[in-house]
């Protein structure tokens, strides 16, 4: 089994080293600059990948999972919730990447998560010698519960592989799947109907962040996100500084951030200049986004172009 580690200071070289996924990383705040940015593990075999990712600052993600597979992901022991297309999430949940979907989600600072990436004929092979009737992949569930004594069993088996301290003769992923699968495909019903518990504060997450991604960052007032968000301004703030450690305002401006920064990353054009992208992208103040930028990303916008030229 290959195994790669790596501990990063940088998210744009953590990015591309993390083969198999096609993923951007972009920080909410600047507070973790000149501190270790992740760590990284990844593992191989000729069934499975497996990695192990470890996030010092707060994360926007966008992206792809490895092509073609099903990922399951599980976090480490958490109390802040996780938002991933759409859902909410616990440490008591898995959720799942089916194949060919896309990667969108926001974590707070510190944050932990095993993934497995495996072929529909595996889970196909392993649904069939369990004896679960198996829905086709749009009827399955995106997130589901584990009972707490199976998910301490999973856990246990991840740090094996993510430590590579196999202690047992048998084959860590296999042993995972075998306790995950029946939970995914064949849940049960009771414990899949659990109460959310979601307070206002979660709901409000929820809507601020689809409003964040279905508006351009520069249309986003302060109006729009008291209506949408159906909550006090004092609820709004106080949820976002809950969940992500910033306030809404710094959370938006890393957004308008953001999208400037892949438009530089991913420019095609060879004779485009920062000021047409930054325009393209609603910002009209150059100097202040410039400084603003430097700040998010260490570098200027100039830099991130000049590279990707």
């Amino acid at each position: 089994m290959e195994v790669v580690r790596a501990t990063f200071h940088d998210l744009d070289a953590m990015c591309e080293a993390v083969r198999a996924w096609d993923v951007e990383f972009y920080p909410l705040t600047k507070e973790w600059r000149g501190r270790i940015a992740g760590n990284f593990v990844q593992a191989f075999d000729s069934d499975y990948q497996y990695s192990y990712s470890e996030f010092s600052p707060g994360l926007s993600m966008f992206g792809t999972p490895p092509k073609d597979l099903i990922t399951i992901n599980i976090m480490e022991p958490t109390k802040r919730r996780y938002w991933v297309r759409r859902h909410e999430v616990d440490d008591g949940m898995a959720w799942v990447f089916p194949a060919g979907s896309e990667l969108r989600s926001v974590s707070a600072p510190c944050f932990q998560v095993h993934t497995l990436s495996v072929s529909e004929e595996q889970i196909e092979r392993l649904a069939a010698a369990l004896e679960i009737n198996l829905q086709p992949p749009s009827k399955r569930p995106e997130v589901f519960p584990i009972p707490a004594e199976i998910l301490s069993t999973v856990r246990n088996y991840l740090h094996q592989i993510r430590d590579g301290s196999n202690r047992f003769p048998i084959d860590p992923f296999h042993e995972v799947l075998q306790l995950l699968v029946p939970q995914w495909l064949q849940p049960n019903l009771d414990e899949h109907k659990r109460p959310t518990n979601l307070r206002a504060r979660d709901v409000a997450v929820r809507r601020f962040i689809d409003i964040i991604d279905c508006h351009h960052p520069e249309s986003v007032t302060n109006n729009v996100l008291l209506s949408e968000c159906r909550v006090s301004e004092r609820t709004l703030q106080y949820a976002i500084r809950e969940r992500f450690d910033v306030t809404p305002h710094e959370f938006i401006k890393s957004m308008r951030l953001a999208k400037v920064r892949s438009a530089l990353r991913h420019a095609e054009n060879d004779e485009i200049t920062v000021k047409e992208i930054a325009e393209r992208s609603g910002v009209w103040h150059l100097g202040r986004f410039a400084a603003d930028y430097r700040k998010a990303f260490g570098e200027l916008p100039s830099q991130t172009l000049a590279r990707k030229k």
